[in-house]
């Protein structure tokens, strides 16, 4: 299903605003806010950018804050500033 006419994602996104804590394959570690959500992907906004293919880590707290509710594991799709800040498109790779 496709989530608007211009849009190319096969599977519709969940807009949701929760905290997420970045582990990136560099070992770098950063707190972000995810946007939204799909089977395959999904987006966050963070203070500081990721480069395209990188490898990260999300440990997400959707239920309480600091209870990880799952970790994800993913690769980034596209980097773009917005208003001071960056929202990162990324590629599930694995849920856990």
């Amino acid at each position: 299903m496709l989530t608007d006419a211009g849009e190319q994602r096969l599977w519709s996104r969940f807009q949701i605003d929760v905290p997420i804590q970045v582990t990136t394959d560099l070992g770098e570690q950063f707190s972000a806010q995810c946007l939204d959500w799909s089977s395959h992907g999904l987006k966050f906004r963070a203070q500081r950018p990721m480069a395209f293919t990188q490898a990260a880590r999300l440990q997400v707290e959707a239920t309480q804050p600091g209870i990880v509710d799952l970790e994800v594991a993913i690769e980034v799709q596209r980097c773009d500033p917005e208003e001071g800040s960056w929202v990162i498109g990324a590629h599930v790779v694995d849920i856990r």
